[in-house]
């Protein structure tokens, strides 16, 4: 069973990818042919409003998606929902790979290294520039860590089934031998992957479990999430309780959001753009 889990939680954070192309690419048709699909009715059921018009952006605002923990962060399916996000909010994102250098050396520090350059790069352009962070799963973690280190630097944050308390979750995942062997080796092979053990060293002994930020949060947790509990979630939300600045929405869905993504993405437009 705590093999399954773990395998759970490397897929699961891929599940976003086969919901958003399926939706976006059932859209783009129905948009081409002026139709009406499934989703476009589920829309319309719900009082929501369809289709793709451009909004008026400020230049100072950047928009960026940070993907959870897969190995295909950039050519796969953080790639895909990022296009697919862009595309049906009818805004442009920018969407990092957070595997750096690589899937095996993927840690929290490296992740927020990757963002630090995207600001960089962004900041040389334009001094006034904020970032708006997209963050699901494992990117939901990064979004709030990277506010927290950075709170001049972001203007928003909307985070979906964000991975809080990540160090706390793997010694539930793995047996004691299991994680003593990881310790030892330096590396836990599952399916093909390897996780170095500094990425456990680094998320326990360097980063908070829940982030503590200063900017507006919109936040989205599926109450049958069974990768990343909804309670999590909740902790941090009432850490901020205080500051008033968490807008937690809880959904009957799971990890994958996939019966809430109409919703979803409109409730992130108006979010970021209403």
């Amino acid at each position: 069973m705590r093999d399954d889990s773990v395998l759970k939680f490397f897929l699961s954070c891929t599940a976003f990818t086969k919901s958003i192309v399926i939706l976006s690419s059932l859209s783009r048709q129905s948009y081409r042919r002026g139709g009406v699909n499934d989703w476009e009715m589920k829309m319309q059921a719900q009082g929501l409003p369809f289709g793709f018009p451009t909004p008026t952006l400020s230049k100072d605002e950047i928009f960026v998606f940070l993907h959870g923990f897969t190995v295909d962060g950039l050519s796969g399916g953080g790639s895909m929902i990022a296009s697919a996000a862009s595309m049906m909010l009818g805004i442009p994102i920018e969407q990092p790979n957070l595997n750096y250098p690589t899937f095996e050396e993927y840690s929290i520090t490296n992740a927020l290294t990757v963002v630090d350059r995207l600001w960089q790069q962004k900041v040389a352009q334009n001094p006034q520039v904020k970032f708006c962070l997209i963050g699901a799963s494992m990117g939901g973690y990064i979004a709030a860590r990277w506010a927290q280190l950075n709170p001049e630097k972001v203007k928003k944050l909307f985070l979906l089934c964000p991975a809080f308390e990540l160090a706390s979750k793997w010694p539930s995942l793995l047996k004691q031998e299991e994680m003593e062997q990881w310790k030892k080796t330096g590396v836990h092979s599952y399916q093909g992957n390897q996780i170095r053990y500094a990425f456990f060293e680094d998320a326990l002994n360097k980063h908070p479990a829940l982030p503590e930020v200063s900017c507006p949060v919109h936040l989205i947790h599926g109450k049958k999430d069974q990768i990343v509990d909804v309670q999590n979630s909740r902790n941090f939300a009432a850490l901020h309780k205080e500051k008033n600045n968490v807008k937690m929405v809880e959904v009957e869905d799971d990890h994958s959001l996939a019966k809430s993504l109409p919703v979803l993405l409109m409730t992130a437009r108006e979010y970021f753009l209403g």
